[in-house]
């Protein structure tokens, strides 16, 4: 079983830059699935989002085939991520992961 797999919020940036597409997704579902049993919302999400996905790069989110859901459910739950074109998505996730 791989790191991203374990679905650990503390993997290590090398192992989520050599995750598989289906790992990536696999981990930003249980992500959802967890904020949406947590009820979070506001800044608890943004913070957690934060630590969860701390080592995605532009190259992960862009792999990732759920990355827009992951930002609809963000933004849904009052979790600023800027609007744009599509292909700058994973740019706009990176940018916002470093926010305060």
């Amino acid at each position: 079983m791989s790191e991203v797999e374990s679905t650990d919020p503390t993997t290590s940036a090398e192992a989520v830059l050599k995750a598989t597409k289906t790992q990536l997704d696999k981990y930003i579902n249980e992500r959802i699935r967890d904020y949406e049993t947590a009820q979070l919302c506001g800044r608890d999400l943004g913070s957690e989002w934060q630590i969860d996905f701390a080592n995605f790069s532009v190259a992960s989110f862009k792999k990732a085939g759920e990355t827009d859901k992951l930002c609809n459910h963000l933004r849904s739950h009052n979790v600023y991520i800027a609007k744009g074109i599509a292909s700058r998505m994973p740019s706009y996730m990176v940018v916002a992961l470093k926010q305060p």
